[in-house]
């Protein structure tokens, strides 16, 4: 039995007890895909929510916002949980989460944030906040007695962190410091007293920042291990 191909109109044999319609695969694929699929379709065609586009949705997805892709449904979320603002200090324009949309004051950068908390605008402003420092800070600062006795210190010490015996080189510069072992806040005749300081390096330093007296005992015994080796040695 001869018949004509529905697609390509192309004479075909078939058998009585089956009846072809098309030719090959093929013609057969194109019939489903432009026409019964089409036939069988039961969604709408919408436009897209960001660009109106124009985009097919299938039945059960209809009633939410659709879109034709990921960036239009990115940049629908970036709208829809940030609003617009300007910044408080460049005063560009820029778009802040809603959840900070209670915030007094809104940046661009970390670095306008930094320029508009200089000074005044800082909450942390304290008014002529250096004449509020105590004798003791500054006379440590400012004083040459202060200045002598440091100096005394890294000379008797040889410039040199006694505790981890490190030394400045000329490839490698160490930061060294001048530390009372007795702290002068507490013991304020004792400021100025040669055998009440000691040198170390900026890290061993910051490690006895308020814990001076936990390190009384260490750092004795070690400025006395200190000088039975120097008068030792001679």
């Amino acid at each position: 039995m001869i018949i004509q191909c529905k697609i390509c109109n192309k004479d075909v044999y078939s058998r009585p007890s089956r009846i072809k319609k098309f030719c090959s695969m093929n013609c057969r694929n194109i019939h489903y895909k432009n026409i019964i699929s089409h036939e069988r379709r039961l969604g709408k065609n919408i436009k897209c929510y960001q660009c109106s586009k124009e985009i097919y949705i299938r039945r059960h997805l209809l009633g939410k916002p659709r879109f034709c892709s990921r960036k239009c449904f990115g940049i629908y979320l970036i709208n829809k949980h940030n609003f617009k603002t300007r910044c408080s200090f460049c005063k560009n324009n820029i778009s802040v989460l809603n959840s900070k949309k209670h915030w007094k004051k809104h940046y661009c950068s970390d670095l306008c944030r930094k320029k508009d908390f200089k000074g005044i605008n800082n909450p942390h402003y304290i008014q002529n906040r250096t004449k509020l420092k105590t004798p003791f800070q500054k006379l440590r600062r400012s004083s040459l007695s202060f200045k002598n006795w440091r100096n005394s210190i890294f000379e008797r010490d040889d410039y040199t962190c006694l505790n981890c015996n490190q030394k400045s080189r000329k490839n490698r510069h160490l930061n060294i410091q001048a530390h009372h072992i007795k702290p002068f806040s507490k013991y304020p005749d004792l400021m100025f007293d040669i055998n009440n300081g000691i040198t170390l390096c900026e890290d061993c330093h910051n490690n006895t920042k308020n814990i001076e007296e936990n390190f009384i005992k260490y750092f004795k015994n070690i400025l006395t291990k200190h000088h039975a080796l120097v008068t030792r040695n001679g």
